[in-house]
């Protein structure tokens, strides 16, 4: 119970460093489309995916920081000054080759524009994740959420006002002005939490010479996720206008904005199982197990609400003139299931230092996914990139269960989705019936109905319900 009560309250904790940011892309992507229109919505959502490409492809050090700082608390410090300066130049060499990729390329001179000062966030936003990363692998969680929720909120009213004012390029500075604002205070907060590095641990290397062997598949591992997550955009608009990079991105950041719930459970499980690695083998099973009945009850009732609901829920958000969205959210949105339930599959790996089985797992997906994208996207345009994601989606998850499930912990799967399965389909059945009430009232409803129907055949114990509770109020 007490490790199950720290987990949900960690991963409720930690879905603030992705909810936050999550939620400010979400709400100015909204005020582009709705003030301005598709097209301009579409260079906002192209702008923060080249970010999001130059960002990611350096997050596997920050898996890799989370790991050793879990295992060596007391090291914080030493890891934090050797990775800050690495971070710093190879965000510096990611921003020179943004701006050779920019000349390549055929966009209109504002897109470039956008594109470019957007991008130099890569910096801050960089060295903002090694500082959270450090933060992360110490399981302090409140001050930095903070920070995260107070910068998210300060991108959406200032990017708001600049945009209102000035249109794009006014939004893409208040950006870059915030994400430095944001860097300064995460940065400074994982400086006191660490005890402050004196001259001589900057100048101790360490940590770095002993775990560069590691962090080479973590960044490789980084790299291919990039190319499955956001290969799609770029391709597409290559191809197509920025109006359908517009009704995609629309599309996309309904999906995506669920994938904050699994990528919170994600920085919650990871140090905690890595723990058990070390100290508690036997627990880990266990809780692997959990984690995958615990997000299969949240994703199932998800992804069919959705599927129902697209047209209602495309309208609510983003106004008519994004109804061509529709179509390819019904076609994303299955992509979550294959997402969320690989989450715990691919931390039990990485504990276990199967990170060579990981990425060539990822690296037939991001393949896939490339594929079909070039095949398809000159065909049919955005209904295109949503097959190749739910494809490569499938066969990732695909592959890392069955790996998981030869090789480390064998779990029927059919026994952890049975009972979401069958409340979800009693869901559906309501939604359809109360479709015709308002949109927000029909979502009510048919969560409610799940709940419900998960307590009548014992999806839900009373005992989840307690340690749910629990960790809402306990401190500490």
């Amino acid at each position: 119970m007490k490790t199950s009560v720290h987990l949900l309250r960690a991963s409720l904790l930690a879905a603030l460093f992705h909810v936050a940011p999550r939620l400010a892309n979400v709400l100015l992507f909204i005020l582009i489309g709705r003030w301005t229109g598709p097209a301009s919505a579409g260079v906002f959502s192209l702008a923060t995916t080249y970010l999001l490409i130059f960002v990611t492809i350096m997050r596997g050090m920050d898996e890799l920081i989370v790991r050793e700082v879990s295992r060596e608390p007391d090291q914080a410090s030493h890891y934090l000054a050797n990775f800050l300066p690495l971070r710093l130049m190879l965000s510096l060499l990611a921003v020179v080759i943004l701006t050779l990729i920019l000349k390549v390329t055929d966009y209109p001179p504002l897109t470039q524009s956008v594109v470019l000062i957007v991008g130099l966030s890569i910096v801050p936003e960089n060295l903002t994740y090694v500082a959270q990363a450090t933060l992360l692998g110490r399981q302090h969680f409140g001050t930095s959420a903070k920070i995260v929720v107070g910068t998210s909120a300060l991108k959406v009213v200032v990017g708001a006002l600049a945009l209102a004012l000035g249109g794009e390029l006014s939004l893409a500075v208040a950006w870059l002005a915030v994400s430095f604002i944001g860097m300064i205070a995460m940065v400074s907060l994982a400086l006191i939490k660490t005890g402050g590095p004196h001259l001589r641990v900057w100048l101790n290397f360490t940590p770095l010479q002993n775990s560069w062997r590691s962090l080479i598949p973590f960044m490789i591992i980084s790299i291919v996720a990039v190319l499955e997550s956001q290969s799609d955009t770029i391709i597409l608009s290559l191809f197509r206008s920025e109006r359908e990079v517009g009704w995609y991105s629309a599309a996309t950041t309904v999906v995506f904005s669920f994938l904050v719930i699994s990528q919170a459970y994600r920085f919650a499980v990871y140090p905690t199982m890595t723990r058990y690695k070390l100290n508690s083998p036997d627990k880990v099973p266990l809780l692997y197990r959990e984690s995958m009945r615990y997000l299969a009850i949240l994703i199932f009732p998800v992804v069919a609400g959705v599927l129902i609901l697209a047209p209602e829920i495309i309208n609510f958000l983003f106004g008519s003139k994004f109804i061509p969205a529709v179509l390819p959210l019904q076609i994303l949105v299955p992509s979550l299931i294959f997402v969320f339930l690989n989450e715990p599959s691919i931390r039990l790996s990485l504990v276990n230092d199967r990170q060579k089985q990981v990425l060539l797992f990822l690296l037939l997906s991001a393949i896939t996914n490339v594929l079909i994208n070039l095949w398809l996207v000159p065909l049919i345009g955005p209904v295109g990139s949503a097959l190749a994601r739910l494809m490569s989606s499938a066969i990732y998850f695909g592959l890392s269960f069955y790996y998981v499930r030869k090789n480390l912990v064998c779990t029927n799967l059919t026994n952890i989705s049975e009972k979401p399965v069958l409340s979800t389909v009693w869901m559906t059945g309501v939604l359809y019936i109360v479709r015709p009430v308002p949109f927000l009232v029909s979502v009510f409803i048919g969560a409610t109905a799940y709940v419900i129907f998960m307590f009548l055949i014992g999806g839900i114990t009373r005992s989840d319900v307690m340690f749910f509770r629990k960790s809402l109020t306990t401190r500490g």
